[in-house]
């Protein structure tokens, strides 16, 4: 059943011609920051920063960090004064290109609705640009944070991929605790917005008059009636167990359960006001164990032996028995985040035929490595929806 529904923004709910809108932005922005940077050698270093915001795909460092490692020491300038003078840029300039954006009437009416019908709405645009820019352009549009509760806006500073990586769709359901069957994306790029979405499992509508083979598409009126009748069947169910799929969501996943837990003080890791409910700190020490005990051995086990017989694990019980809610909180979670990226290696090092290498498991019986790295990330997602319970849903 699909209840978290993806939205492209540009070119999706509101018009924006990025090829006009971009030039201009650069334009103005160059010319804010002239008096710090000359523009000749501002804009080019930005759009190479931007290009290292693409290029990431480490699920430890944010858009935003990859961003400015690169374009403050190139350009040699004080980091905090460039800071100060871009959100200045941002408050007082950017509104500037306000009559660039259309509003696209239909757009609110589809999110109202949506929103009535109980789904989930999130602001799936590519996070290039920081939450302000973003929210601009959504108040001109006349879809505002103000007028709606969204359950999430992937920006910069928040984010580790962008599109068209399949790792920036399975950050954006690792923050909601989704599956991919219980999502749908709605875009006008098919290269950005909805192959990659599809090819994680994502059923896929393409905003346009003509939409491209074989897609469903059509116009933003067209959205509800689509996901009533077509979206629910529009999942692949094999999707998840392709090993793009799977390292995706493992890189996504990692990267939304660092986002949650970024900003927990210390009594916030060890509560819960769930009565019965694990804590961060056990969620996290749980994580830990079963990387390192479960997913791990049974990677090593499929690539070294013949068909060998994967044991079923009962990993729930350890956060009693090993006290999980007095363990420190922060060197759990740098530990499960090597051994995920321990895990991510590996796999990725392997030929393409060895995902296919067979295995018995107690539970499920005949199985491969695909369908046991896939059975994981799904473990993840249970353990994100919780911390997300426990957190909040802003988290």
């Amino acid at each position: 059943m699909i209840s978290t529904l993806l939205l492209d923004l540009d070119g999706t709910l509101i018009g924006n011609d990025m090829g006009e809108f971009i030039p201009k932005y650069l334009d103005l922005l160059s010319e804010h920051n002239a008096d710090l940077v000359a523009p000749e050698e501002f804009t080019p270093t930005l759009l190479s920063a931007t290009m290292r915001m693409t290029q990431n795909d480490d699920p430890e460092v944010t858009l935003e960090q990859a961003f400015a490692a690169h374009f403050y020491p190139t350009l040699g300038v004080s980091e905090s004064e460039l800071r100060d003078s871009i959100d200045d840029f941002y408050a007082n300039r950017y509104p500037m290109l306000q009559p660039l954006i259309q509003v696209r009437p239909q757009a609110r009416v589809l999110i109202e609705q949506a929103l009535q019908r109980g789904l989930e709405v999130v602001i799936a645009t590519n996070p290039l640009f920081p939450l302000t820019a973003i929210t601009q352009r959504m108040a001109w549009g006349e879809i505002g944070t103000d007028d709606f509760p969204y359950a999430l806006i992937t920006s910069y500073e928040s984010f580790h991929f962008c599109k068209p990586n399949m790792a920036y769709y399975a950050e954006v359901l690792g923050h909601l605790g989704r599956r991919t069957n219980e999502a749908a994306m709605v875009g006008n790029d098919p290269k950005n917005d909805l192959v990659p979405s599809q090819a994680l499992g994502i059923p896929v509508f393409h905003i346009d008059d003509h939409p491209e083979e074989p897609l469903h598409g059509g116009s933003l009126d067209d959205v509800l009636s689509w996901l009533e009748f077509e979206a629910p069947q529009g999942a692949d169910p094999n999707a998840t167990s392709q090993p793009a799929s799977v390292l995706a969501r493992l890189k996504g996943h990692l990267a939304a359960f660092l986002k949650m837990l970024s900003d927990l003080d210390g009594d916030s890791w060890s509560g819960c006001p769930q009565t019965g409910a694990w804590a961060p700190v056990e969620i996290i020490c749980h994580m830990r164990d079963v990387e390192l005990e479960v997913n791990q051995l049974r990677v090593q086990a499929v690539l070294d032996q013949q068909n060998p017989f994967v044991h079923a694990a009962d990993p729930d019980a350890w956060a009693a028995a090993r006290g999980y809610a007095a363990q420190p909180p922060h060197p759990a979670l740098q530990a499960f985040v090597q051994a995920r990226k321990d895990t991510i290696a590996r796999l990725e090092s392997i030929d393409p035929g060895e995902w296919l290498r067979p295995a018995r498991h107690a539970l499920i019986g005949p199985t491969t490595l695909s369908e046991i790295t896939s059975i994981a990330t799904d473990h993840d997602l249970m353990h994100l929806a919780q911390l997300r319970a426990c957190l909040g849903p802003n988290a």
